[in-house]
């Protein structure tokens, strides 16, 4: 069995209950497909060791190696102490334009693994492969599923970035090619997405769990809403100060029920009329749950146009 094969095979997809059967059902049939595209696009495949210097670090993988420390890499640093060797290969490419002389290649996966031999003063031993930025994203989060350490926050900023990147057409693709339902990639993205001030709110982005998404994506959908959860949260902030504490599940459900728009019961209607600058009323907005209903004054002298643009201005007013 190739080494993709066993960590296609020993993946643990973080899902709910109700979505893991479907993702792993979806995950099966894309596991021969993503592996036979990775052996036909790979050139031959070379390893050897190297000077950790020779090898540049990705910006994406500053803020993992801000976590790589004894603890964290504990278990790589006894497997490399009981085997006298580095078994498992960093993945890297050859870089196009290096900062300096000596720098030859670029990370793309195996952090832990750079960080343990560095650790320990031995060369990093190396796989040298030619492939393109989706490769290298899609080897990074077969690894990464496989860890304990990696959180749905970490994983959701991850997709959004490869988005963004243009790595992928949509969200679709994306989910499609990494064989995750499409609404665990919506909640996925939904919490990659949440404001900074409500990430720190937290105790530790480990914290921030994929059923959040559910309850906090509405809220940052709108402005409104959005504003109302960043104060929360800053409050949030400064009680986790006093209060050392606060569970991970406690600052979700303040975050959640406390910033939570009050919905109008089911029927009801809140009415609003507006006037022009002389005071005569040219129409009136009817909200009925996230719906508007326009009324335009049939005795109204104004321009049709000036009249839609005066309401339609009212309309973002009462939305955001």
């Amino acid at each position: 069995m190739s080494r993709l094969s066993k960590r296609l095979s020993d993946l643990n997809l973080n899902s709910g209950s109700e979505e893991k059967q479907k993702d792993e059902n979806i995950l099966t049939r894309r596991t021969s497909t993503i592996q036979k595209e990775f052996e036909e696009e790979r050139t031959r495949r070379v390893e050897f060791k190297i000077p950790h210097e020779q090898v540049q670090i990705p910006v994406e993988h500053d803020r993992i190696f801000e976590d790589l420390n004894e603890e964290t890499c504990a278990d790589l640093i006894s497997a490399f102490k009981a085997c006298g060797q580095q078994n498992e290969p960093a993945i890297v490419r050859p870089i196009n334009n290096p900062p300096n002389d000596k720098v030859k290649y670029e990370l793309c996966t195996g952090a832990r693994r750079y960080w343990t031999s560095q650790y320990l003063g031995w060369k990093l031993l190396i796989e040298v492969r030619d492939i393109s930025d989706r490769e290298v994203f899609e080897l990074n989060d077969i690894e990464n599923r496989a860890r304990k350490d990696v959180n749905d926050y970490e994983r959701g900023r991850r997709y959004l970035k490869a988005l963004h990147d243009n790595l992928y057409d949509d969200q679709q693709q994306l989910a499609e090619r990494l064989g995750i339902s499409r609404p665990q990639t919506n909640k996925l993205l939904t919490l990659g997405a949440l404001p900074l001030e409500v990430v720190t709110a937290y105790p530790s982005k480990a914290d921030i769990k994929i059923r959040h998404a559910e309850a906090l994506g509405p809220l940052i959908r709108t402005t409104k809403g959005k504003q109302q959860l960043i104060k929360r949260a800053e409050k949030i902030a400064e009680l986790k100060a006093q209060d050392r504490t606060l569970t991970g599940s406690k600052v979700f459900k303040l975050l959640a029920e406390e910033t939570r728009e009050k919905k109008s019961p089911k029927g009801s209607v809140a009415i609003k009329e507006v006037k022009n600058e002389t005071g005569t009323v040219i129409g009136s907005l009817k909200r009925k749950g996230s719906h508007f209903i326009v009324t335009v004054s049939a005795h109204a002298e104004d321009n049709p146009t000036d009249v839609l643009d005066k309401l339609k201005g009212e309309i973002e007013k009462i939305s955001n």
